[in-house]
């Protein structure tokens, strides 16, 4: 929306890795979108000016230099999951 570019991606588990680009105006920036976690660590080390968005990101497009690479695993991330604790009875009964 306008400047704004929120990322929930969804790739075929055949695309290991894919990179788009995104123009607005004269602006545009490569977004690299990695199937694994490991994936995009390896895409980060060879995009150093790179910033590394999550999964469900809002970015402000404007605020970013022009041509910044975006990394990001297009996993959506897993919820943590809560930790169930057994009840512990009163030692004071």
């Amino acid at each position: 929306e306008g400047r704004l570019l929120t990322l929930t991606p969804c790739l075929p588990t055949a695309w290991p890795v894919v990179t788009v680009t995104v123009r607005q105006a004269s602006r545009h920036h490569r977004i690299t979108l990695c199937q694994t976690e490991a994936r995009a660590k390896e895409q980060m080390l060879l995009a150093p000016r790179g910033q590394r968005v999550v999964w469900g990101d809002t970015v402000d497009l404007e605020a970013l230099p022009n041509d910044t690479p975006l990394v990001m695993c297009a996993t959506r991330p897993t919820a943590a999951r809560e930790t169930l604790v057994e009840p512990v009875a009163d030692a004071r009964l």
